[in-house]
């Protein structure tokens, strides 16, 4: 099983290099609305930013999430101004690659509420 998490930052008229300028951190990857997703023909609906954690075989998912809230949680005040100035979305999505084992997927009231706290929505992914 491996796993990974990753932080992104969704908006329609968003600047990705003024993200990471406002946050004080280097993305991953960014893109704008319309680019090309890669190994698709789809485009991107919206422009992001995203920062992840590093693919891993047998850690946990909530392992991932505690690395991003750890990273982010102090950024609370910057993130809320950027909402307030700026139409986006915070959004932490978790990305399981498994053979047969479910994974775990439990997280603690704590990073439940760090993620409430700066208004991030959660998507899992589990991929056979």
């Amino acid at each position: 099983m491996r796993t990974y998490a990753e932080f992104k930052i969704l908006g329609d008229d968003i600047s990705p290099d003024e993200m990471g300028q406002r946050l004080d951190l280097a993305a991953h990857e960014t893109w704008m609305k319309g680019d090309v997703i890669a190994r698709t023909i789809l485009t991107r609906p919206e422009c992001g930013w995203s920062h992840h954690t590093v693919e891993d075989d047998n850690v946990e998912v909530a392992d991932h999430v505690q690395v991003l809230i750890d990273i982010f949680l102090p950024k609370r005040d910057v993130l809320k101004q950027i909402a307030e100035t700026n139409e986006v979305e915070y959004w932490l999505s978790c990305v399981v690659y498994t053979d047969d084992a479910m994974p775990a997927l439990d997280f603690t009231p704590t990073q439940l509420g760090a993620l409430a706290d700066l208004d991030i929505y959660l998507d899992i992914d589990i991929i056979g």
